[in-house]
Order: C-alpha cells, then structure tokens, then sequence
C-alpha cells in the first residue's frame, strides 16, 4: 500500500529519523516521512502490530474456485458459451472462403442431447413394458405365511439371482479332492 507508521519511544529520535528519512528513495518510490503528534495518532493504530506478516495465497484461491464442482446450471451456461462461440468461428471460417470441418462442442451437445432423448424413450418403454406384465399376471402368487403378494418379473428375476448365488456358494464350499502324483 506504500505507506506505513513507525513509533518511536523518544520524540526526539522520532524526528531524527524523519529528517533523514524524508525523500530517501527506497525500491524506487520517494519516501515521505512526517512526525505527528501523540492526539492525532487513532487509539487501535498499532493493534495487532506484533502479528507476522501472512500474505493472502490469492493463487489458491482462485484455483479452488476454477475446480469447484459446478452447478447443473452453471455447466449448461458454459456449454451454451462454447457453443455460440464455435458457431461464431465457423462463421467466420466460412466468410474467409475457407472449407474447415471439424467435431466441436456444437457436436458433442447434439450427441448429448440424442443420447438424453434414447435414454428418456427407452425409460417409457421399460415403464409401459411393466405395466403391461403386471396386468397380463391374473393372480397372486402366495408367500410362505399365507400372505398374497404380487411377484413382478423384477422381483422374480431378483429371486432366481439370490438362488443362483446360493448354489454357487454351496458348491464353493465343498471341497474338491485332489489327486496327487507321486
């Protein structure tokens, strides 16, 4: 900030230095120095005084900020960004008669957005496919204690794995003779 205050304990030796401080070049700025009286000195002038000098680490903090995770909305913002200025260079391309063709980001969103709406259809198409099996089930399948409970083919399928699994681990568990040759 280029100015600091000195307290001296003598008032004699404080305007010693400041006569041989004044415009004394130091790291190329003209020093200016002044003694002022003890009233116009404000009383939390020297507070914290004692403390070492911690500088602020402004580089790190303006990398946690660049690698902070982003919002849903922040991400579509700096796509939309890239976007209009791919678009704006390709334009621009074109103007100067040059015939450059290339994948972007322009690309990728279109890719991204075909993917989303397979993703969004195939949903639907599972989500009518269960319905349609859960009404094609006529009855009930009863549970062990006589209680009725609607098997889905999810669940059946859920069931037939924990089976399987049981068998693979009950045959895991019997030991395998080995034959040794001597």
């Amino acid at each position: 900030k280029h100015y600091a205050f000195v307290e001296f304990m003598s008032r004699e030796v404080a305007e010693i230095v400041a006569e041989a401080m004044n415009n004394y070049i130091m790291y190329g700025h003209v020093l200016k120095t002044r003694v002022i009286s003890p009233e116009e000195v404000h009383p939390e002038l020297f507070k914290g005084a004692n403390r070492p000098f911690k500088p602020f680490p402004w580089v790190q903090r303006a990398i946690e900020r660049h690698n902070a995770r982003k919002t849903p909305e922040q991400l579509q913002k700096n796509k939309g960004r890239l976007v209009s200025r791919e678009t704006k260079k390709r334009k621009r391309l074109m103007e100067l008669g040059i015939d450059y063709d290339y994948e972007g980001y322009a690309h990728q969103a279109q890719e991204e957005q075909e993917k989303q709406e397979k993703q969004e259809k195939q949903e639907k198409q599972e989500e009518q496919d269960q319905q349609e099996e859960e009404i094609a089930i006529p009855k009930a399948k009863k549970a062990h204690k006589k209680t009725s409970v609607l098997v889905t083919p999810r669940a059946k399928s859920t069931l037939h794995r924990r089976e399987h699994s049981m068998e693979k681990k009950k045959k895991k568990k019997t030991p395998k003779k080995r034959t040794s040759e001597r």
